[in-house]
């Protein structure tokens, strides 16, 4: 289902921080644990609709109960799109956890994520849909498309060895996309309108300027290294 927005406040920035808004309300009753620094790989990333991306993120874990992890990524190369230009891409995660141990190796988690990650590239002999949904063609155009997603996530973590983990989640929410056109090169309009039942509903298809929703999905796996590994059959002793 896919909706466009006209109205949305610059302040994209500040909502990533809505996550920690969320889930910073852990028990501190207890601090049962030394601080846990794990540094991570999102091997799922590798499949992607343009091109295979390197995501890493760290998660520090406070508190047995609760987790923040902040990632980045960057594709690998550019190959799979024939179409854009000058094609430059990042991406940045931040995400709270809810942490449930259901023993000393595994753990479910639960919690909200947010996703920036913006688009620089170019198009050349294209066309494109202003704000009022006018149609232009042009010879050459540089392109802004910025993605912002809000979702929901949960998944679980096996703990291997002293010092490995395997984890895997799922999330689902939305995600919403600011495409702006500029440097135009000889932008020709007959007059036509946008006709919103042509409308694409994938994000990668849409030419139409302006705020575009959609669905957002999520599933994947991620390979893990504890950086102070405490050993997890010999578990520190609670403080109450």
């Amino acid at each position: 289902m896919k909706k466009n927005l006209n109205c949305i406040p610059n302040r994209l920035p500040l909502l990533l921080l809505l996550p920690l808004q969320l889930l910073l309300l852990p028990a501190t009753r207890a601090q049962s644990q030394s601080p846990l620094w794990i540094a991570k790989w999102d091997a799922s990333a590798l499949i992607d609709v343009i091109a295979p991306v390197a995501s890493y993120s760290l998660e520090y874990r406070p508190q047995p109960h609760f987790s923040i992890e902040l990632g980045f990524g960057i594709p690998m190369y550019y190959s799979l799109d024939d179409f854009r230009l000058n094609y430059r891409y990042h991406r940045w995660r931040l995400e709270a956890r809810r942490v449930v141990p259901k023993s000393s190796r595994f753990s479910f988690f639960y919690g909200a994520e947010a996703v920036l990650a913006p688009r620089r590239y170019a198009y050349k002999n294209s066309n494109y849909n202003d704000r009022d949904n006018i149609n232009y063609s042009y010879d050459f155009a540089r392109v802004k498309h910025t993605t912002t997603v809000w979702s929901g996530k949960w998944g679980g973590a096996l703990q291997f060895g002293d010092r490995f983990v395997f984890e895997f989640f799922t999330g689902a929410g939305f995600r919403l996309s600011h495409l702006k056109y500029y440097d135009v090169l000889n932008p020709n309009s007959n007059g036509t309108t946008f006709d919103p039942q042509g409308e694409p509903y994938f994000e990668l298809d849409i030419i139409q300027e302006g705020w575009h929703a959609f669905l957002h999905f999520s599933t994947g796996i991620k390979l893990g290294v504890l950086l102070n590994a405490p050993n997890p059959d010999k578990p520190e002793k609670e403080h109450r």
